[in-house]
């Protein structure tokens, strides 16, 4: 078979594109993709936190690009998820329906979204997904590697998604323990609700310990009024929800 000489171009959201690499393959139209970040950048890999986030769900955009020749019909490819993936489809993620993953005709790239789900199951969990680009009768996926311009190389045929929901302790956390007490996430969740405060303050732009321990006492004094309303509130473990023992 004739060995042909094909340029990469790594289409941008839009009409624009950069030239890639120059690339040889023997064959016919290849397909491969990427995650959409800002601007120029992209990706084969993503994670999705939603531990500090108040929405329920996420969208990646996902680009698919021809190697290869423009057709005057729409042309299908086969996106799958891979076995060793542990999020599960409908529960955590939804993928684009196989209907929508064709290249429309008369152009080399598409766009779809994948919608990430904030999954009950995630709670404290992290799961993985990969995503797979399968050879069919309209593409080969002969492009395993690519580099885009002033990137490290990245994957052309498979996606790596990191979905997560666990509320690391703050750092703060560790210093200020004799005031608010050991640390769970429903104590520093409730705590936040309770009091009208910043989750994001207690990672970055921390508050000062000096308003901390005026948090940690408020709160206790909310726990205090609860406990004696008769309304006990527990950690996550059944144990009674305290503050630290300077603000007993």
């Amino acid at each position: 078979m004739k060995t042909s000489c094909l340029y990469i171009f790594l289409l941008a959201l839009g009409s624009s594109c950069t030239k890639e690499k120059l690339l040889r393959y023997e064959g016919g139209n290849n397909i491969y993709m990427y995650i959409q970040g800002l601007g120029p950048f992209v990706s084969d890999t993503s994670q999705i936190d939603f531990s500090r986030k108040v929405s329920q769900d996420s969208t990646l955009a996902l680009a698919f690009n021809v190697v290869g020749q423009v057709a005057a019909v729409n042309r299908t490819f086969k996106l799958v998820v891979s076995d060793s993936s542990t999020a599960v489809a409908d529960r955590d993620f939804i993928l684009p329906p196989a209907d929508s993953c064709y290249i429309p005709a008369n152009e080399t790239h598409t766009y779809l979204p994948l919608k990430i789900l904030r999954s009950a199951a995630l709670y404290e969990q992290s799961f993985r997904l990969i995503l797979k680009l399968q050879p069919n009768e309209n593409f080969a996926t002969s492009v395993p590697v690519y580099t885009p311009p002033q990137q490290e190389p990245r994957s052309g045929i498979v996606l790596r998604i990191t979905i997560a929901d666990i509320l690391q302790q703050p750092d703060i956390w560790n210093n200020n323990v004799h005031v608010l007490g050991i640390y769970t996430r429903k104590k520093i969740t409730l705590m936040v609700k309770q009091l009208s405060l910043d989750l994001n303050r207690f990672y970055s732009s921390p508050y000062s310990a000096a308003q901390l321990k005026n948090f940690s006492l408020e709160f206790q004094s909310y726990l205090d009024q609860q406990k004696a309303a008769g309304n006990i509130i527990r950690e996550e473990d059944g144990t009674v929800m305290v503050m630290g023992p300077d603000v007993q």
